[in-house]
């Protein structure tokens, strides 16, 4: 089976970078939408919109290679992430 590999290089990889562009400029258009929401639901909304941004991340790091294995951000840097999400305003 062929590796997804690096942008430019064939299969799947072109389309996934580009997927990843769309939605990293989705997310940064709709963050400060979250400060329009209620305050209780900030942090949650603040920490899956930045969990979601860390998945896209590791797509990238695992060269775009989706069908090997799942990307995932690991439960520590989950944890880092919601703090950071939480305390921010």
């Amino acid at each position: 089976m062929r590796r997804a590999g690096a942008p430019g290089l064939g299969g799947p990889a072109p389309a996934l970078a580009h997927l990843i562009a769309v939605n990293r400029d989705l997310y940064r258009r709709a963050y400060p939408g979250i400060e329009l929401l209620s305050p209780r639901v900030r942090p949650g909304i603040r920490t899956a919109a930045t969990v979601y941004a860390a998945i896209l991340d590791r797509i990238e790091e695992s060269d775009y290679d989706v069908f090997a294995r799942r990307a995932v951000v690991p439960d520590q840097r989950r944890l880092w992430l919601a703090v950071g999400a939480a305390v921010r305003r």
